[in-house]
């Protein structure tokens, strides 16, 4: 008996040791530097104003809310939503799946972004690589800036990409024959530089 509550005593150290809530959520306080990224199972990440994390957020069964101004690795979000609020730097991947995302205005995101079984919704953001989306819609507005390309993956029902506000994608908007149809809108001033690809673009 002594042995397994020795066991459970180290389980519990260690996942406090690695920053990993299991059925509980997790808070980084703000201006909180944190070296590795918070792990929650059945909770949910929150990052405070101005905090810097150098790990990447995961969260499963939770989701992952970065506040404004706060700085991260990247962020992973497997049943549950990521929110990312105003001028947050994320200086590696963002991945959602069965959840959505939003991004708030001045928010700077360095390397992909995945989208599966949620929508999206980008507000004044930079992105320097690619966006992929699965079965979700996604919108890009308030002068968001992507330098890669829209990949749609795998959609099984009709989608909507909606591009406004004089947002500009350098890269292309792509998507795959024999899959659900998929709608580009383009308006106020927006552009896409590349080619458009299996798709039906709707200028306004």
């Amino acid at each position: 008996m002594l042995k397994k509550q020795q066991i459970l005593l180290g389980i519990v150290i260690l996942f406090l040791a690695c920053n990993v809530g299991l059925n509980r959520s997790i808070t980084i306080e703000p201006e909180e530097v944190v070296r590795k990224g918070p792990k929650a199972i059945n909770g949910n990440i929150v990052i405070g104003e101005r905090a810097r994390v150098s790990g990447i957020c995961t969260s499963v069964n939770g989701s992952v809310h970065i506040k404004t101004g706060a700085a991260i690795r990247g962020a992973v979000s497997v049943n549950g939503s990521i929110l990312l609020v105003d001028s947050v730097q994320v200086y590696g991947n963002i991945s959602s799946v069965n959840g959505g995302l939003i991004t708030g205005i001045g928010t700077y995101i360095q390397k992909k972004v995945r989208v599966v079984n949620g929508s999206a919704e980008l507000r004044g953001t930079c992105i320097d690589r690619n966006i992929e989306i699965s079965n979700g819609h996604l919108t890009i507005s308030d002068s968001s800036l992507i330098k890669g390309s829209i990949f749609i993956r795998k959609a099984q029902h009709p989608l909507t990409i909606t591009i406004e506000k004089g947002s500009l994608i350098k890269g292309n908007v792509h998507a795959k024959t024999g899959e659900a149809p998929v709608r580009l809108i383009i308006r106020d001033n927006s552009r896409v530089m590349g080619k458009t690809t299996h798709v039906t673009m709707v200028q306004e």
